[in-house]
């Protein structure tokens, strides 16, 4: 396992668009994962996200933009 989340949550997101899944799911969320997640919205790279509240930390479902 990476000890850099934010390198994990873009990995995630690049393997999830590559076998073709519509959403991912991030956990855990934080402030510079949203903010990073933002702009990646903002410059159209993935669709909008949501954070979702459990128990321990927040999780965030992020919908992937289809074919590039």
């Amino acid at each position: 396992m990476l000890n850099d989340p934010l390198s994990n949550v873009l990995s995630t997101i690049l393997n999830s668009e590559k076998i073709g899944r519509e959403s991912c799911t991030i956990s855990p969320a934080s402030t510079l994962i949203k903010k990073v997640l933002d702009l990646l919205n903002k410059e159209m790279y993935i669709g909008k996200y949501e954070e979702v509240t459990k128990e321990k930390g927040g999780v965030l479902k992020i919908n992937l933009m289809k074919g590039v």
